[in-house]
């Protein structure tokens, strides 16, 4: 990952600072923070009324109310709690292609929304995963966890092969708190992705999906001889592209993140693609913003 101090300068953090993880429901949180919760509080939203029961606090009443119907109602609020915010971060072989690399871009993503939550003092759980859960940050709530945060993402780097269903089985069996999940890889699994992330949609976590790619893999734009290498089974093909075998890939390619795309909106998961060209501070500060991952 880029150093604390060329893609996280102090502008930058201080632009991240002014945006804020997107929720599509309430959730139940452990602290007061900035994430609306559906538990009725004290802070200066107001929610709702209900009738007035002996024993509530008088300082609730609306009195003017109760001289239009001559009946006590208690004006309710919404009690603002922490969000739970829990980034995976593939760091599987596959994705140390490109350059930058596809895990660089994974690791710098994955440092920009923790920091994004840590500022709205949200708690932040941040795993690595491959074959299994390999590492884990938090949860961690509050600004002094960044720096120690980005440490723990500069010290990753891709190993082994990718098992994303026994991944995501051990966070969901170890996490208890339901919150927003963002899944930052390239979804180039053999087993599929389906039935792994099915069970955090069904529990009702709010989940989105960036897939991360290199030019290269969309549109490769060789032909002849090639010999191709398996990055993760070291498995090695020889084949011949022919520009119709190109354009049978391209189409390919297309097809399987278009099915990705079209799962996620019909389970109410948010999508997006990032490609590891893009300019990730406008990725950071506009595009995620305009995919409904930040506002």
């Amino acid at each position: 990952m880029a150093s604390k101090t060329d893609i996280f300068d102090k502008e930058f953090l201080s632009n991240l600072q002014r945006l804020s993880i997107a929720a599509k429901k309430p959730f139940r949180g452990a602290l007061k923070g900035e994430k609306r919760s559906p538990k009725r509080g004290s802070s200066i939203e107001f929610a709702d009324y209900r009738e007035y029961v002996p024993g509530d606090d008088f300082r609730y009443i609306d009195w003017v109310l109760y001289g239009r119907l001559d009946r006590l109602y208690l004006k309710l609020f919404e009690e603002e709690e922490d969000l739970f915010t829990y980034v995976l971060l593939d760091e599987s072989l596959s994705m140390a292609f490109g350059d930058p690399t596809k895990f660089e871009t994974g690791q710098r993503l994955a440092a920009a929304l923790a920091y994004i939550a840590l500022s709205s003092l949200n708690r932040v759980q941040v795993s690595t995963f491959s074959h299994r859960l390999t590492h884990r940050f938090g949860p961690k709530r509050g600004k002094s966890s960044i720096y120690p945060l980005f440490d723990f993402l500069a010290a990753r780097e891709p190993v082994g092969p990718s098992n994303v269903g026994r991944s995501l089985r051990e966070f969901n069996a170890t996490t208890s708190r339901r919150g927003v999940v963002v899944v930052l890889s390239d979804f180039l699994f053999q087993e599929g992705y389906k039935e792994a992330l099915a069970p955090i949609v069904g529990r009702g976590f709010d989940v989105g999906c960036i897939q991360i790619m290199d030019n290269a893999e969309i549109d490769p734009g060789m032909e002849g001889d090639l010999l191709l290498l398996d990055s993760e089974t070291g498995e090695e093909r020889e084949v011949t592209m022919s520009p119709a075998a190109v354009k049978r890939y391209r189409d390919q390619v297309s097809a399987y993140n278009a099915e990705l795309r079209e799962w996620c909106f019909s389970h109410r998961a948010n999508y997006t693609l990032v490609t590891t060209d893009m300019d990730f501070r406008d990725v950071v500060m506009r595009y995620l913003r305009l995919q409904g991952f930040l506002t």
